[in-house]
């Protein structure tokens, strides 16, 4: 993803409209893309689950004669292995997804930024009335701490409908 930034770095300082309407195409089809493949992987885990369950339904229908317990320590080891490398197969798709998930919100984050960049009004933010800095750093995801020093305000500032805050530093 550190390529993602670099590039997104590279666009903002860009003043050309249609590199940026570009850059903004390409971020939305990567967005899709990462979207469809959690989606195949969360088919593949639906997948694996029911192939779990398909073993186990089957290791209770398999008659065994109470006599032979080699067979039955074999059926037991062979549903283990199995449970056991699906339980991996499964580990491994979740950490794919949370991944996925966490490059889908970069993604979007990148966009919004691109976006701004667009309306020539990127990394400020004009104080309407009922705002605070609490609700103006939750909704572009800073700190009320940071948003403070970007805008050199002291502890016990006001702000007031009109005023122009810087929102991402620079």
């Amino acid at each position: 993803m550190k390529w993602l930034f670099i590039a997104l770095t590279s666009v903002l300082c860009a003043s050309d409209p249609a590199i940026l309407s570009n850059r903004i195409h390409n971020c939305e089809i990567e967005i899709e893309m990462l979207k469809n493949n959690l989606s195949t992987q969360e088919e593949a885990r639906r997948t694996s689950e029911k192939e779990v369950s398909q073993l186990i339904a089957n290791a209770r229908k398999t008659l065994i004669k109470p006599d032979d317990l080699a067979t039955l320590k074999n059926h037991v080891n062979e549903l283990t292995k199995n449970v056991n490398t699906l339980a991996k197969a499964l580990e491994e798709i979740k950490k794919e997804e949370t991944a996925q998930g966490l490059a889908i919100k970069e993604l979007e984050h990148a966009l919004r930024s691109l976006t701004l960049a667009m309306s020539g009004k990127e990394g400020t933010y004009t104080v309407k009335s009922g705002d605070s800095l609490d609700k103006i750093a939750k909704v572009h995801k800073i700190t009320v701490k940071e948003l403070k020093k970007l805008n050199n305000l002291k502890d016990s500032s006001l702000i007031h409908p009109g005023q122009e805050l810087v929102v991402h530093k620079p």
